[in-house]
């Protein structure tokens, strides 16, 4: 059972870092789209839904 739960947890901590890495690329792409073209709000459904723990990315008002 220990060794279960090692391993679990492990995996965890893997999926994590796949997840604040997946969440930085999507950031980095919206960033890129936001600089180009000028948008107000941008939803970020799956950035809140992925990782709660990082903090969000909120586009700058194009005024």
């Amino acid at each position: 059972m220990g060794l279960f739960r090692v391993f679990y947890n492990h995996l965890a901590v893997q999926e994590g870092l796949l997840r604040a890495f997946l969440f930085f690329v999507i950031k980095q792409t919206l960033e890129q789209v936001v600089t180009r073209f000028p948008v107000r709000e941008i939803p970020f459904v799956l950035a809140v839904r992925t990782s709660p723990q990082i903090h969000y990315f909120t586009p700058l008002q194009s005024e």
